[in-house]
């Protein structure tokens, strides 16, 4: 098994063994469970099979022929669960002080950080 870079949010384990019918694990954060799997094609003319295990998509499959836009296709159904609960994915980087979402946070000083924080009213 080894593992391969993160597409964005998913850290995918490729397995190696040949005769194993999963081609690719998928886990989310730090979670120790599998949230996709990404099966071997069946026949040798056949496809490579997605398989989503949460939220409303949980049982559904995605087939093609490369497992590249299958793990593609399992970040976009990872956005729109995650969005389902209300949080959300921003784009790009802060250009006044470098914040690059999911992972980091905006400085202390940044005007973004005083905007994006939660203000404690007085007396709470």
């Amino acid at each position: 098994m080894t593992l391969t870079p993160e597409t964005g949010r998913i850290r995918w384990e490729d397995i190696t063994s040949s005769i194993d019918a999963i081609a690719s694990r998928g886990y989310v954060g730090k979670l120790e469970r599998r949230s996709f799997i990404i099966y071997r094609p069946e026949l040798s003319d056949g496809q490579y099979r997605l398989l989503c295990l949460i939220g409303d998509r949980g049982g559904e499959s995605l087939y093609r022929d490369d497992p590249e836009p299958l793990k593609a296709e399992a970040e976009r159904w990872l956005e729109e669960f995650a969005s389902s609960l209300g949080a959300s994915f921003p784009e790009g980087e802060c250009p006044e002080c470098g914040f690059r979402p999911p992972t980091h946070t905006h400085d202390k000083n940044c005007s973004h950080h005083r905007e994006a924080a939660p203000v404690a009213r007085e007396g709470e």
